[in-house]
């Protein structure tokens, strides 16, 4: 979970702190990496799912969203 001036967890940190409230499980967290830190971190801050590039499909992707909305 990488971006140029915060990473994926930065974000997730500054939504929780957000003023506003911010559901967590609407969520979804793709990383390259299955068993990054970042990634259980993302998963103990109550997403809804993380998933790995490589281990799935566009088509399971969409599946995803769909059993999440």
């Amino acid at each position: 979970i990488m971006l140029p001036q915060l990473d994926g967890i930065g974000v997730l940190t500054k939504l929780k702190e957000s003023a506003s409230a911010v559901d967590f499980k609407h969520i979804i967290v793709l990383s390259s990496l299955s068993h990054d830190a970042a990634v259980q971190q993302a998963a103990s801050m109550g997403v809804y799912a993380t998933l790995t590039k490589s281990e799935i499909t566009p088509d399971q992707l969409i599946a995803k969203v769909k059993e999440m909305l």
